[in-house]
C-alpha cells in the first residue's frame, strides 16, 4: 500500500532546490497526515526546531475500525519515534507545543472506536509525562488549539447551539468564556493582540 508520511528537508540555498529530505515518520506504519480529512494540524514543531510531534494510526488490519490516534515525538533527524500517549486508546491529535517546549496541549477522546464522542483539552507534562484534562466539566468538544502569548489560555472554536463560537479557556482553571458568539468562526489566528479569523453567517 501507499501511506502519507513526514519528511524534513533541508532549506535550499538561495536558488536552489531541495535535494533530499529525511523520512522522520518512518518508525510509524500509518498517514501522516491522516486519510481522507488530516491536515497540517497533526503535526507540529518544537520551539527549538529540533523535534517534532505527530498524529498518527497504525495502518494495520484493525485500522477500518479504529479511532486509536496516538501523538508521537520524533527528533527533526529521524530516529525512534516515542508514543506519548500509549495509555489512551481513543483519538490524540492537534499537539501545540508552550513556549519553552516543556508542555504540550492537545485534544484527545476517551470512548475508543467512537467518532462522535467529544474532544477534550489536554494538557501533557513532557518531563513527567503526566496528562490532565484542562476543562473536563466543560460540554463542549474543541475543534482547535491556539495558545495565548503568555500561555494561560487555550483559545478554540466549536459547535454550540447550531453555532460555532469562538471560546477561550483558561489553562489553570477550565473555565471556558465565549469570545465571539455568532455564526460559525474558523481557521482562528493569533498575532500579537490581534485575532484573524473566517466568519460565517446567515448575514
Amino acid at each position: 500500500g501507499r501511506l502519507n508520511r513526514l519528511f524534513v528537508p533541508d532549506l535550499p540555498a538561495a536558488g536552489k532546490t531541495a535535494s533530499s529530505a529525511k523520512l522522520v515518520s518512518g518508525e510509524v506504519i500509518g498517514d501522516v497526515p491522516s486519510r481522507p480529512f488530516g491536515d497540517s494540524s497533526e503535526y507540529t514543531w518544537s520551539p527549538d526546531g529540533r523535534s517534532l510531534v505527530f498524529s498518527a494510526r497504525k495502518a494495520d488490519a484493525k485500522e477500518p475500525w479504529s479511532t486509536n490516534f496516538d501523538l508521537y515525538l520524533v527528533g527533526a533527524d529521524g530516529g525512534a519515534a516515542k508514543n506519548l500517549t500509549a495509555s489512551n486508546p481513543a483519538w490524540d491529535t492537534g499537539a501545540v507545543f508552550s513556549a519553552d517546549g516543556k508542555t504540550l496541549y492537545y485534544r484527545a477522546m476517551k470512548r475508543p472506536g467512537f467518532e462522535a464522542d467529544r474532544f477534550g483539552l489536554m494538557e501533557l507534562d513532557l518531563a513527567s509525562g503526566k496528562a490532565r484534562e484542562i476543562a473536563p466539566q466543560w460540554d463542549r468538544s474543541a475543534s482547535n488549539i491556539v495558545l495565548s502569548a503568555d500561555g494561560k489560555t487555550i483559545y478554540t472554536t466549536t459547535e454550540d447551539l447550531g453555532q460555532q463560537p469562538l471560546f477561550g479557556v483558561d489553562i489553570a482553571s477550565g473555565k471556558a468564556t465565549r469570545l465571539i458568539a455568532d455564526g460559525t468562526v474558523n481557521s482562528p489566528t493569533l498575532a500579537g493582540k490581534t485575532f484573524a479569523f473566517t466568519r460565517n453567517t446567515l448575514k
